[in-house]
C-alpha cells in the first residue's frame, strides 16, 4: 500500500509541476498580449472592435479571431473599392464637361475671329487638339474681346 501511495503521490507531484508550468505560460501570455495591446494603443490602434478579441471569464483579452478580422477587412476593402469607383466617375463626367468647354471655346474663338477682321490671332493659337486649359488661358488673357451673344 505504501508503494502504491508514493506512486500515486509522485503522479500527483508530477502534474502539480504540470499545472504550475502551464500557469506560467499562461501568465506569460497573457502580459505579452497585454503589452502588444498597449503598443497598439500607444500608436493610435486603440480603437479595436470588441467582436474580434476572444476574452477569457475575467474579462482579458487572450486571442484574436482572425477569421473576423479577414471579414471586416474585406468589408471595408469593398468600401473603399465602391468610394473609388464613384470617385472615377465624378472624373469621368469632369473630363467630358472640359472637352464641352474647350469645343465652346473653340467655336467661340473662331466667331471673334471671323467677325473681328482686324484681330490677327492664328488659327495655332488655340488648336483643336489644345488642352483646354491653354484655351481658357486664351479667352482669359484677351479681355478687349468680348464673345459675340450667340
Amino acid at each position: 500500500m505504501l508503494n502504491e501511495f508514493l506512486k500515486e503521490h509522485r503522479t500527483v507531484e508530477e502534474l502539480k509541476k504540470e499545472i504550475a508550468a502551464l500557469t506560467a505560460t499562461v501568465k506569460e501570455q497573457a502580459s505579452q498580449i497585454q503589452k502588444v495591446s498597449a503598443e497598439a494603443r500607444g500608436r493610435g490602434g486603440g480603437k479595436v472592435d470588441p467582436d474580434l478579441v476572444a476574452r477569457d471569464d475575467e474579462g482579458r483579452p487572450y486571442s484574436v479571431r482572425y477569421e473576423a478580422v479577414n471579414a471586416m477587412l474585406l468589408n471595408e476593402f469593398l468600401k473603399e473599392h465602391s468610394t473609388v469607383q464613384e470617385q472615377q466617375k465624378e472624373i469621368d463626367a469632369l473630363k467630358a464637361q472640359l472637352k464641352e468647354q474647350a469645343a465652346l471655346i473653340q467655336k467661340v474663338s473662331a466667331r471673334v475671329e471671323a467677325s473681328n477682321p482686324h484681330c490677327k490671332r492664328s488659327s495655332s493659337t488655340i488648336s483643336k487638339t489644345a488642352e483646354p486649359n491653354k484655351a481658357a488661358a486664351f479667352a482669359g488673357s484677351n479681355s478687349a474681346v468680348d464673345a459675340p451673344t450667340m
